[in-house]
Parts: C-alpha cells; sequence; structure tokens
C-alpha cells in the first residue's frame, strides 16, 4: 500500500545509526550503478532518510514536498519513519522515550529506542536486563517497558 509503506526493499537499505537510514550501493551523486528503483520505480542517487528530511543526489527535501523524487502518498509521509518500522523494528517506536539513568545532581537521563537499537548487542542486553538500569520513574519507563521489540 503507497500509502503506509516503506517504498524501498528493506535489503537494499542500512541503518546507520538512530537518525539515518542509507540506501546500500550508494555510490555518489548522480550515480545510480547498482540501485534498486523505489515501488514508484525511480532509482535515488545517494539516498539518505532522515527523522525529518531526506536526502538525494545531494539535495534536501521534507517529506511533506509533493514536488520531491520520491511522490509519497499517504497521511504519514515520513519515509525515515514507514522504513524504520518495516524493516528494522518490527514496528517499534522508535521515538519512544525510557529513563536510561538518574543523574548524581537527580536529573533525569532520557534516551530513546532509535538510541537503544543502535548499541551493540551487550550494551542494549545491559540497558534492557540490568538492574542498574530497570528505573521507571517521573512518567519514564524502562527501556525494557518501553522498547520490548529493541530488548527482546
Amino acid at each position: 500500500d503507497l500509502n503506509t509503506c516503506c517504498y524501498f526493499d528493506c535489503n537494499y537499505l542500512k541503518f546507520d545509526n538512530e537518525s539515518q537510514i542509507s540506501q546500500v550501493g550508494n555510490c555518489g551523486s548522480e550515480c545510480t550503478t547498482g540501485i534498486k528503483p523505489d515501488l514508484n520505480g525511480v532509482k535515488h542517487p545517494e539516498l539518505y532518510l532522515w527523522p525529518t528530511i531526506y536526502i538525494t543526489n545531494h539535495d534536501h527535501y521534507g517529506y511533506d514536498n509533493d514536488s520531491g523524487p520520491m511522490n509519497i502518498q499517504g497521511d504519514d509521509k515520513n519515509m525515515f519513519n514507514r522504513c524504520m518500522a518495516s524493516c528494522f523494528t518490527g514496528g517499534e517506536d522508535m521515538t519512544q522515550k525510557f529513563l536510561y539513568k538518574i543523574k548524581k545532581n537527580d536529573t533525569l537521563s532520557i534516551k530513546t529506542c532509535g538510541w537503544l537499537f543502535s548499541r551493540g548487542s551487550t550494551m542494549k542486553r545491559t540497558i534492557c536486563t540490568g538492574n542498574a538500569y530497570n528505573l521507571s520513574q517521573r512518567g519514564y519507563k524502562s527501556a525494557r517497558i518501553a522498547c520490548p521489540d529493541t530488548c527482546a
């Protein structure tokens, strides 16, 4: 469904970090050699999906820009969120916040599921299961509760 899906084959996307998904085979400006087309049949040179914009061929576009090369359909046009949910998280909300730790001055250190997702497996396991991180205070949940798919 073009109104809700990720327009790219998940096998050709790469999760770089909590704020970037890139296209496998990016080869520079105007290069489309080895690039797979999106669902509309368009090949996007040097494609990067960010949480609020996308970049292709070194040009920046808002997801709601109807004249952009992706021609995104539907109410939620954020392709970063669509592809993150479809390809990398099983539908988990990467913007969901959790209590990471309480600092010595009693302020809270808050992180997102996207941040946790981008950590290595050892750190994820420690944060999701360790007693020092199993915190729920001041309206924030622990990582294990807020990010169940990432912690699984």
